[in-house]
């Protein structure tokens, strides 16, 4: 099934995101997923919903696992990645990332 066709809807700690699907959890392709930036420019909002919570994105035939942890100060980690959609959903799940802080400017 072609699940570009499809989007739902999912609340990520207040934050409501769209996704192609969600397996255990694990959003397949979510389309407000972390963009490029510095770390400590993104907003409470986005760092509260996606803040060391992993995620799969397509890319062709493959499921790349991203995380936005701290790894990189500018963009999420990629964890891993799979052509099979269960075992990148294992990778998601099984992964423990680090811990991390960082500095938000409030005001």
């Amino acid at each position: 099934m072609d699940m570009s066709k499809y989007v739902l809807r999912y609340d990520l700690r207040g934050m409501l995101v769209d996704a192609a699907d969600s397996v255990d959890g694990v959003l397949i392709d979510p389309t407000d997923a972390p963009q490029d930036m510095a770390n400590e420019e993104r907003d409470i909002e986005e760092l509260m919903a996606w803040w060391r919570r992993p995620y799969i994105q397509t890319r062709g035939a493959t499921f790349v696992v991203l995380c936005l942890d701290g790894g990189a100060w500018d963009r999420s980690t990629m964890i891993g990645h799979s052509t099979d959609l269960a075992e990148a959903v294992e990778i998601a799940k099984a992964y423990r990332p680090k811990a991390s802080v960082v500095h938000v400017h409030v005001g």
